[in-house]
């Protein structure tokens, strides 16, 4: 076979896997009968409450730091420490908590050895925070912080791994809705097997092979293009700006991916890199396709930069479970995945245009608008975080609006009133309006009407529109990536934020607006341009045909 499809076939596989690995094999589970104590007091485990198969203790090094644990399991070392964190509450779930290694994606530590593993306890008089397992469930009674514990009381127990501050937040997040959050990220696996399963069967058609001399020529061929192909006048010019920050970018973040140390090498970890890794070099391919030879890519490229872009968002999740920054920082990493996974349904809007795309492709669309709403409300949040106090004053208590206005302050603590926020807060909710009023217009023109304006009288926005989605993609991803790298403080986080208004809020709306930088002379918004001369059917025919064929019944 050809080789895009083998590794497609590999995806699928990668993609299965990380679908059944919700936790880590990693992640140590302590039984519910392990020994509790008063709060200031040491915790001490008996070993055989200690389960070596949920850690997964496989090598000889791994086997021996489980004999240290057992020998001198309550022995402190000053060197290194594993803290222990144990929520004895009155939920009914007995499910313990585990704590994923991909944590160290989010903050700076060092590899933890055989010879330094202890057991320590970290408590306090106020109630711990929250364990993963309780992050979508009401909050815990107050029995959580009694200084009595039953040993046989349903608890949970929370060992982090490899970290010397790994002590509860203060501030635990706020409950997300556990509803909502299930269809969030169920229906995000649905698409990422979707798109994997299309591009597996070569909905489209597969890749054509080059020929080697094509392929050795490729990259002249390429160089010789980024100045014959030059956009003429100052859009030529910002648009080799705007591409040069954004390929720069990309490329640090790849080399970042697998040059900064790591201490998880569990396959979830893997996944998340190279998914991510590939999703960045899809939409590498994509700008040389186009900014050095003014070409499209083909329907493999399209299944797979979808797949990966999706797998890679979807791995966020066991990040951010145990994410120790700022609350607004927190739920713009969910606001990036909702962007992100949306524009994977924006760019099967634009690829269903093509002459050569199955019917189906017009349904396929339709199960994205929850994550198009879903961004408005998401976005919405930092607007309004962003209003001054005094309108908490004016809308008094108890009522709907002054409800909402404090459930988005809390869901975004921490934010501040500057300038590159209120920039990156108001475009970001902007963007999300338009999206929504995209995809509206798409679903009451179909494919034929919507793209017709495109098509009819302005040939760069219509061929710019099958990689519109991955680079808009490309730009919030890379900023998710150099986000984390903030947080580890691996770059200045000042810059990490300027990169945030110039990467993911102004770059999602100059990758809109690229076929103005190649030809002003095009409509801005060609798709909300009705050509009079045109018969639009609205509902669209996909739908009146799917109406007809029930009557039928």
């Amino acid at each position: 076979k050809h080789p895009v499809v083998i590794y497609i076939h590999a995806c699928v596989i990668l993609i299965n896997i990380h679908i059944m690995m919700t936790y880590p094999s990693s992640s140590l589970l302590l039984s519910k009968k392990a020994y509790c104590s008063r709060p200031g007091s040491r915790l001490h485990l008996h070993p055989s409450h200690v389960h070596s198969r949920s850690l997964g203790l496989t090598s000889p090094s791994s086997r021996l730091m489980m004999m240290k644990m057992k020998k001198n399991i309550s022995t402190p070392v000053k060197k290194r420490s594993m803290n222990v964190k144990v929520n004895c509450s009155a939920s009914s779930s007995q499910q313990p908590a585990t704590t994923s290694e991909t944590e160290t994606d989010m903050e700076e530590s060092t590899e933890t050895t055989a010879a330094t593993a202890t057991a320590t306890t970290t408590t306090t008089d106020t109630p711990p925070a929250k364990s993963s397992s309780d992050a979508d469930s009401a909050p815990s009674s107050s029995s959580a912080s009694s200084s009595k514990c039953p040993m046989d009381a349903p608890g949970t127990a929370e060992v982090l791994l490899g970290t010397d501050n790994a002590s509860p937040t203060s501030n635990p997040p706020p409950a997300r809705e556990p509803l909502v959050d299930t269809i969030n990220q169920t229906g995000g696996r649905a698409a990422l097997t979707f798109f994997a399963v299309a591009g597996a069967l070569g909905v489209g058609g597969y890749a054509t092979v080059s020929s080697s001399e094509q392929a050795s020529s490729f990259v002249s061929r390429v160089a010789d293009g980024l100045v014959t192909n030059h956009a003429p006048g100052f859009g030529g010019f910002l648009e080799d700006a705007y591409l040069t920050l954004l390929v720069t970018s990309t490329l640090y973040s790849l080399w970042a991916m697998f040059a900064l140390p790591r201490k998880d090498n569990t396959l979830l970890g893997w996944v998340h890199v190279l998914s991510g890794a590939g999703a960045f070099a899809t939409s590498l391919w994509a700008l040389a396709l186009e900014r050095g030879l003014r070409e499209s890519p083909d329907w493999t490229w399209m299944w797979l930069s979808a797949a990966l872009y999706t797998a890679n968002a979807l791995s966020w999740f066991p990040l951010l479970k145990y994410y120790r920054g700022s609350e607004e920082t927190r739920n713009a990493f969910f606001l990036s995945y909702s962007f992100v996974v949306s524009f994977q349904g924006i760019q099967l809007i634009a690829w269903s245009a093509q002459p050569d795309a199955p019917s189906w492709m017009f349904w396929a669309v339709m199960p994205f608008w929850f994550w198009s709403i879903r961004k408005i409300a998401e976005s919405a949040d930092f607007v309004v975080a962003l209003l001054p106090k005094s309108v908490d004053a004016a809308l008094g208590e108890g009522n709907f609006a002054a409800v909402a206005l404090a459930d988005a302050r809390a869901r975004v603590k921490g934010i501040k009133f500057d300038t590159p926020t209120v920039t990156y807060a108001s475009l970001n909710l902007a963007a999300a309006i338009f999206d929504n009023a995209y995809m509206a217009l798409y679903t009451a023109l179909g494919p034929a009407g919507f793209w017709h304006t495109s098509q009819m009288f302005n040939d760069d926005d219509f061929h710019l529109r099958l990689i519109k989605p991955a680079i808009g993609s490309l730009t919030v991803s890379v900023l998710t990536f150099l986000t984390t790298l903030a947080v580890r403080k691996r770059i200045p986080f000042k810059v990490a934020v300027w990169l945030n208004v110039a990467l993911a809020s102004v770059g999602p709306w100059i990758v809109l607006l690229w076929h103005k930088l190649l030809d002003f002379d095009e409509m801005w918004f060609p798709q909300f341009v009705f050509d009079a001369d045109y018969a639009y059917t609205i509902p669209a025919p996909e739908i009146q045909g799917a109406f007809a064929a029930l009557v039928a019944r």
